[in-house]
């Protein structure tokens, strides 16, 4: 126990150089950037033409082109910094090699799986305080630095190495993240975790023109556009141009194959759903000890009150995930498509606390959870086009205002 003790102690003191690293890289580089911006202004023959040009500057380089890019960098910025918080935990400090397999799910994996995780394995097993402090360190890196700058390089080079990372794991950490383990579903988180926060992070590699939205006036668009001022689908506005707010179009299909994968894993007999016991063993694997008693106990309650009918509660969620595909995949009135997407929103956060424990999963890469990223690209869905649009028409308004203005003077 002492040794324990000792290990924990050893365990945070690293963790806090490392945190105290990035903190202190983080500030200077945000005091530099004032300084170096008061500076050249100050120093400028002309103070109000250079500020005039700051914000122009600025303007051209910042990520936050459109509403949907900010809500994408925010979101993704907190999710991974809550994630790298929920990394903290003295459980992964001295974590034995059976307790990692155990918690990836590799002891039902094929062999061919468990070869391919096994290095990881033994390498965390080994160094699991180092391992963990590195986790965690690159974590918060990534989430701090996408809540902290906008500038477009900075945000798509922490966002590229963040989806490297997320390979990574999804491969080699986790073994496909459980994907050939029995009583696989996404209301648990895997096996697609990585995978989503993935796509979710090359969103940002997607230029500004790819969320802006451009409205086609020729009369060939006409029925097009009727469809999608119905549907309030904004990229059926541009009719068929592809540049033109394609990037929510992107985050339909991918919400699209996330609920048809939900339906394909619930529906196959070998992943358990039809009966009580595959739902039993489901719960049973997101079981462990790294969650709180409170919200273990909540998920006891959900055990007890689905074991009695798998088959009932497996019909009600396939009937389900197929309307949250189909609001998605068909052009439905606007306000119909966000009545259900709020009610998939309430399914995901129910699932995630049901299933998914908040997060307090085997706390590896990315422990907030699948849900998360999902519940944030439906919010995008919802309020990214029409403030989009909003935005895009007080641009439009202030154009000519200026326009105006410039021809009165002449």
């Amino acid at each position: 126990m002492p040794a324990r003790a000792e290990d924990i102690h050893s365990y945070y003191l690293i963790l806090l150089d490392f945190l105290l690293f990035v903190g202190f890289v983080i500030v200077l580089k945000v005091v530099m950037l004032l300084l170096m911006a008061k500076l050249s202004i100050s120093l400028s023959d002309n103070p109000e033409e250079a500020q005039q040009a700051k914000v122009l500057h600025k303007q051209k380089t910042t990520f936050d082109q459109t509403l949907g890019q900010k809500w994408l960098r925010l979101g993704m910025g907190t999710l991974i910094t809550i994630s790298g918080i929920l990394q903290i935990q003295p459980r992964m400090v001295d974590i034995s090699k059976a307790a990692v397999m155990r918690d990836l799910g590799l002891n039902q994996a094929p062999g061919a799986i468990h070869a391919l995780a096994s290095p990881f394995v033994n390498l965390w097993a080994a160094n699991s305080a180092w391992m963990n402090v590195l986790s965690c360190t690159v974590q918060l890196l990534v989430g701090l630095v996408l809540l902290t700058t906008a500038n477009r390089t900075a945000v798509r080079i922490t966002a590229v190495a963040g989806g490297l990372f997320a390979v990574f794991d999804w491969v080699l950490m986790t073994g496909f993240g459980g994907l050939f383990v029995p009583n696989t579903s996404l209301s648990g988180g895997s096996p697609l975790l990585e995978v989503v926060y993935l796509l979710m992070l090359l969103m940002f590699v997607l230029p500004a023109s790819a969320w802006q939205i451009a409205e086609r006036t020729d009369s060939g668009n006409r029925t097009l556009a009727v469809r999608a001022k119905r549907s309030g689908d904004v990229a059926s506005i541009a009719g068929r141009a592809p540049q033109n707010a394609r990037a929510y179009t992107y985050l339909r299909i991918g919400i699209i194959g996330f609920w048809l994968l939900q339906v394909v894993f619930h529906v196959l007999p070998m992943e358990g759903f039809w009966t009580s016991s595959g739902w039993n063993r489901f719960l049973s694997l997101t079981n462990n000890g790294t969650v709180p008693g409170w919200v273990a106990n909540t998920s006891d309650h959900v055990a007890h009150i689905i074991s009695p009918g798998g088959l009932i509660v497996n019909v009600v969620a396939v009937v389900l995930f197929l309307a949250f595909m189909a609001v998605e995949w068909f052009l439905t009135p606007v306000r119909f498509a966000t009545v259900i997407r709020v009610i998939s929103i309430v399914w995901l956060v129910l699932t995630w606390f049901g299933f998914d424990h908040f997060g307090f999963q085997p706390v590896y890469m990315f422990s907030f959870g699948t849900s998360p990223a999902i519940v944030l690209a439906l919010f995008i869905l919802m309020i990214g086009p029409k403030q989009a649009k909003e935005h895009k028409d007080t641009q439009t308004a202030h154009g000519a205002r200026l326009s105006a203005t410039g021809s009165r003077t002449v």
